[in-house]
């Protein structure tokens, strides 16, 4: 398990450098990767608001497929907040 949670983040992290993914203004801020590493760890641990703030991080930096990733997984938890937001990415994408 833990290393499919390596494997996973590294393959994030991967994917926002391989796509140039700048932070803007308004994306929430995580000011390093170890700190972006924690808030995933604690959404894995089952916070599903640790979760909504990796989907936001995502979000704002327009990498709309993890953003919907970390969404879904506080909503498949029963997360109200979570479920708003997996259908709120998927209208703006219509």
């Amino acid at each position: 398990m833990k290393h499919l949670f390596v494997v996973f983040l590294a393959l994030s992290f991967v994917g926002c450098a391989h796509h140039d993914v700048a932070p803007n203004n308004n994306a929430p801020v995580m000011k390093s990767e170890a700190r972006r590493e924690l808030t995933a760890r604690e959404a894995f641990a089952g916070d599903n608001a640790a979760a909504n703030r990796m989907g936001d991080y995502y979000f704002a930096n327009k990498d709309r497929a993890n953003a919907v990733w970390w969404y879904q997984l506080a909503a498949r938890r029963g997360d109200q907040l979570g479920k708003e937001n997996v259908k709120r990415v998927q209208q703006e994408s219509q």
